[in-house]
């Protein structure tokens, strides 16, 4: 169990990693369980598999592996990051083929489809600082900054101001919410 695994909708930063707050989300657990009398041995391979695949088995370590008569074994499948910027949406299965060490019947396979959705952020800043000299006679100094959304989605950008308290955002915007586009 589960008979399907979805990571749901991923939030991936521009640079195809995802924010480390979420990082938990990248990994699912399925649970094998032998309820029969005879050990199974179980190779599990992700398809489609190689080297430009999202998804890998982390664990076990080995496959394949025996699952002794009312065992549960723990298979945990993972995302890996960064995720081409190309991917909106991952499909994907793991194939478990299940043998008996007897020979008696023809090798079972489970297939469990795995799926992700990819939203991505996409910002830019028009301006890569924003900075003046000013000197303590001088008229008050206004500085801009343009933000930009270039993702599918709307982004929360928090804006903070380090350095001296004589500096401050104007109309106290601690949060500004950018629709798609905006």
């Amino acid at each position: 169990s589960p008979a399907e695994v979805s990571f749901g909708e991923l939030t991936i930063c521009a640079s195809g990693v995802m924010r480390e707050s979420d990082i938990e989300k990248l990994s699912r657990e399925i649970t094998l369980r032998n309820t029969g009398d005879v050990p199974l041995n179980i190779e599990a391979i992700i398809k489609p598999g190689g080297s430009k695949s999202t998804v890998h088995i982390v664990a076990p370590a080995s496959s394949p592996f025996v699952l002794n008569p009312g065992a549960i074994q723990n298979v945990m499948v993972a995302m890996t990051t960064p995720i081409d910027s190309s991917i909106d949406h991952v499909v994907a299965s793991i194939e478990f083929t299940i043998r008996r060490p007897d020979s008696v019947c023809s090798p079972e396979v489970l297939t469990i489809p795995l799926s992700a959705r990819i939203k991505r952020l996409k910002y830019e800043f028009l301006q890569d600082s924003v900075s003046a000299l000013v000197n303590c006679a001088a008229q008050p100094v206004k500085l801009y900054a343009t933000l930009r959304n270039e993702g599918n989605s709307s982004t929360i950008f928090r804006l903070s101001l380090d350095g001296s308290p004589s500096f401050s955002i104007v109309d106290s915007l601690a949060e500004i919410t950018l629709a798609p586009g905006q």
